[in-house]
């Protein structure tokens, strides 16, 4: 997520409340990919496809948001098995 964003603060990953708590914007090409992200979530839940909007944020790793839309599932059902061994 932000790969452009990571690059620049040096870090591999940043957490979603990055921009928030850091109080830096994100860098310009990440803050479009985040839109038109957004955009296309907005898209499937206006047209009732939840479950395709679930499937578009963990396609793209923001397995968070897929929990957060999906009505409070554990984040745990969305995170793919190979990532939780690499966490642990």
């Amino acid at each position: 997520m932000w790969p452009s964003t990571c690059q620049r603060e040096g870090r591999a990953c940043l957490d979603p409340d990055y921009p928030q708590h850091s109080r830096r914007p994100l860098m310009p090409v990440d803050e479009r990919q985040d839109f038109l992200l957004l955009e296309r979530i907005w898209r499937f839940l206006r047209a009732g496809r939840l479950d395709d909007a679930i499937d578009l944020c963990l396609r793209c790793g923001q397995y968070w948001r897929a929990a957060s839309i999906s009505g409070g599932d554990p984040w745990e059902v969305f995170v793919p098995e190979e990532e939780k061994r690499t966490k642990a």
